[in-house]
């Protein structure tokens, strides 16, 4: 004997198929609740992300403010030019990988963003470089002088990448919260 879904539903009382559809409906909205909060968790942490590559150019310009500190006599920036670099470093790891920074969660930029990051990386190299000379030699050396010169020439185009790096990290976060919003309607 071939039963169809139509001979079920002739079998099956009009109050049982109002319950069904209220049943199923149920599954639907709470699969749609669980989607949207993982999805709020996702755009929270993508913001955390957003932050970090947004501290990255106020580090940019400190570093080279406090190099120029020490070219002009005042010793006591060093400890803060070095910290400002552990800093970028820090978070430029996180941003790459994942991790922690100041006690928030940082997720690795997504593939959409990773061209940028691979380039402030590689300007980072660089500049880093530059600020480790200025924080090991004496500021009347010549390798002070250039690598300071080099910090100064290079720093707005560090904060432009880190720009790049920021604009392309929000513009993932957009998309998430479109696709969250599209879900919910």
């Amino acid at each position: 004997m071939h039963v169809t879904v139509r001979d079920l539903l002739r079998r099956i009382s009009v109050s049982q198929k109002v319950t069904l559809l209220m049943a199923a409906m149920l599954v639907i909205a709470s699969v749609n609740i669980g989607v949207v909060f993982y999805y709020q968790s996702q755009v929270e942490n993508d913001s955390n992300a957003v932050d970090i590559a947004g501290q990255q150019r106020m580090l940019t310009q400190q570093m080279t403010r406090y190099a120029n500190r020490i070219a002009a006599g005042d010793e006591e920036a060093r400890d803060p030019l070095r910290e400002a670099m552990e800093k970028y470093q820090s978070n430029l790891d996180a941003l790459d990988s994942g991790g922690t920074v100041g006690g928030t969660d940082v997720p690795a930029v997504p593939d959409s963003a990773r061209d940028e990051l691979r380039t402030e990386q590689e300007e980072w190299a660089s500049f880093r470089a530059n600020v480790e000379v200025v924080l090991d030699q004496d500021p009347d050396t010549e390798e002070f002088n250039a690598a300071l010169t080099e910090i100064q020439a290079n720093s707005n185009g560090l904060l432009a990448t880190s720009d790049d790096l920021v604009k392309a990290l929000s513009a993932a976060n957009s998309q998430q919260i479109s696709f969250m919003q599209q879900l919910l309607v």
